[in-house]
């Protein structure tokens, strides 16, 4: 007897860290070791316009720290510094945009010439607010869930590929307990931060458009995208899931192959994440904003054939649930050669996400082209690229971002992937020896 009791402290002690040590197991927030709660590089180092922020979550159990990066036209001529800074005697204007007012400039005795001058100047600031103005309209803002390890920093080179291509703003989120922010993680923590983040956006930002909100998400992202779009479906305009998987304890074989363990942790997981069951059950509606889609949720999945992590099975069987469901609004598009980390880095990758956003995002109304009489029309080819397909088509896309010639005849404006063009959107951060750089 004595014995038999000796012999199962073993099985007691696994047991135990099974059920009571697993979100320090899962989350892997103190990895890379000695780097995981520093930022090694902050948003000014690739000259991206960024706020850092600390927000209170709902249950009041932590607080996360974020970056907005806002984003700015290349040719504003500072427009967005001047008028970001309100004054307190600005009169509102009766616009239903009305996100900022204009300054009415009233002086008394002066000049013909400096009353000429005056009025040339509000002139000059009205049309500058206007521009501004239809730039916050038009602009998207996507909410940037990242992986697991590591924080906001070590996805700053991937951020600012996106923030250039899509010309959006972007709110990169860090889960509690990672980086710089407090609290520890577990799946009722991150669910709460993602409800935090997105409540910021639209209840405290004044300077976004709240009806032009898409959320992107990997990995672990991935699995937060889900829920926040099951749950506020109203708000979003489109959602990015990239290498996820479907539910903790389905995944937990693939992580712990071993034939005695995995049942173990299996049964004892309170983290399930069952993204595979949200997006069967879920409604995903969103009737207020996309009537003319009859208020389907639009779902973009990418997937890297050779992740290392998550078995492509995964995000196979996320994408037929969720096409079976919604087909018309569903959108894949897998790589060949995409890894967990590395699928970013594929070509192609931005101008998947760019033609997705560009599809779904609020647009401006097209303003029919004027022809003189007796003028020859001129016809400008499209260059011979996989960019001439319809809009509702992007599985085959394989152009690569590195050529920024074929996206600025494309969308009107090269997108800027760093501070080398002509080289492929890839780490080019400069960080010290043996640091590493979490996607």
């Amino acid at each position: 007897m004595f014995y038999w009791l000796l012999g199962s402290i073993p099985f007691v002690v696994l047991f135990s860290l099974a059920y009571y040590k697993q979100n320090l197991l899962l989350y892997c927030n103190y990895m890379p070791r000695g780097q995981a709660r520093i930022l090694e590089y902050l948003p000014s180092i690739f000259n991206l316009p960024f706020e850092d922020i600390f927000l209170d979550t709902l249950d009041g159990q932590a607080k996360i720290h974020c970056w907005f990066l806002r984003y700015v036209q290349p040719n504003s001529g500072g427009i967005d510094a001047a008028f970001l800074q309100k004054k307190s005697n600005d009169k509102h204007d009766e616009d239903e945009d009305g996100i900022f007012s204009f300054h009415q400039n009233q002086t008394v005795g002066i000049s013909n010439h400096a009353e000429e001058h005056g009025k040339k100047k509000q002139k000059k600031s009205n049309v500058a607010m206007m521009q501004y103005k239809k730039q916050l309209q038009y602009t998207p803002t996507i909410i940037m869930f990242h992986g697991n390890a590591g924080n906001i920093s070590h996805r700053l080179t991937n951020a600012r590929d996106m923030y250039h291509t899509l010309k959006c703003n972007i709110l990169m989120v860090e889960y509690r307990g990672y980086g710089k922010s407090t609290g520890e993680p577990s799946e009722e923590g991150l669910k709460n931060d993602a409800e935090t983040a997105i409540r910021y956006l639209l209840e405290k930002r004044s300077d976004i458009n709240p009806n032009n909100i898409f959320i992107f998400g990997r990995s672990l992202g991935g699995a937060v995208s889900i829920y926040l779009a099951s749950k506020y479906a109203n708000a979003i305009r489109g959602v990015i899931v990239e290498n996820t998987f479907m539910s903790i304890p389905k995944l937990i074989p693939a992580i712990f192959p071993y034939r005695f363990i995995s049942p173990i942790l299996q049964f004892f997981s309170v983290n399930k994440w069952d993204n595979e069951a949200t997006l069967r059950n879920a409604q995903f509606r969103n009737d207020y904003h996309r009537k003319r889609l009859n208020g389907d949720l639009p779902f973009l999945f990418i997937s890297g054939r050779k992740d290392e992590l998550i078995p492509a099975t995964h995000m196979d069987t996320l994408i037929e649930i969720y096409c079976e469901r919604f087909g018309e609004y569903c959108y894949v598009k897998r790589f060949d050669e995409g890894t967990h980390y590395g699928t970013w880095l594929c070509p192609g990758y931005y101008v998947n996400l760019y033609k997705f956003v560009k599809k779904f995002r609020v647009n401006p109304p097209v303003e029919p082209t004027k022809t003189r009489k007796h003028s020859v029309a001129k016809t400008h080819s499209l260059p011979q690229t996989e960019l001439q397909m319809s809009d509702d088509v992007i599985d085959n896309i394989t152009i690569t971002f590195a050529d920024p010639q074929s996206l600025s005849d494309y969308s009107g404006s090269a997108p800027n992937s760093g501070s080398n063009s002509n080289s492929n959107s890839g780490d080019n951060t400069p960080r010290k020896k043996g640091t590493y750089l979490f996607r």
